[in-house]
């Protein structure tokens, strides 16, 4: 890991912990909720770099603090099959609050990555990411990332969904 990842890394942790402590860890963040996307072949085929076929995310609160599970179907075209990984369906535990500027964000462990809502609404939540990996693996981060192509910002939009789509989350 470079020295830039350890100090993100350490950064976000930071970040969190400072949230903790001082209270105000359980009201920071993106708002929690159920949230998913299925992407139709026709869409695929029409971004041939995009690597997620569907997507489920749930935000929740727990013992004080604000979480994320995010399950991933991943399609079988861009660096994801590129690198023997097309059509895996892997999941991610994220620790979720807001940036300094009040931005939300959830992030990986370690130097695994985040993500920045930039939309939040009644009717679903999008956000952005240049580098969120996925997969939880023995080691730090993840398998596999949702960024199409290294260090480019993708924008994944997800529609609130029925609480009981998330269960067992």
């Amino acid at each position: 890991m470079s020295i830039y990842g350890k100090m993100k890394a350490f950064g976000y942790l930071t970040s969190g912990l400072i949230l903790c402590v001082g209270g105000a860890w359980a009201q920071s963040g993106p708002e929690p909720g159920c949230y998913s996307r299925n992407y139709s072949a026709a869409h695929l085929q029409s971004q041939p770099d995009q690597v997620v076929a569907a997507m489920k995310l749930k935000i929740y609160d727990q013992d004080g603090g604000r979480f994320a599970r995010m399950i991933v179907s991943f399609a079988n075209q861009g660096h994801v099959r590129r690198d023997g990984h097309g059509a895996q369906v892997l999941d991610q535990f994220l620790l979720c609050f807001d940036e300094s500027d009040g931005t939300p964000i959830c992030a990986v462990e370690c130097d695994g990555g985040s993500f920045r809502i930039t939309r939040q609404d009644k009717t679903g939540l999008t956000f952005e990411t240049d580098y969120l990996m996925v997969g939880n693996t023995e080691e730090c981060g993840g398998l596999i990332n949702l960024a199409e192509k290294p260090r480019e910002s993708v924008k994944y939009r997800l529609g609130r969904v029925d609480p009981q789509n998330c269960q067992g989350m």
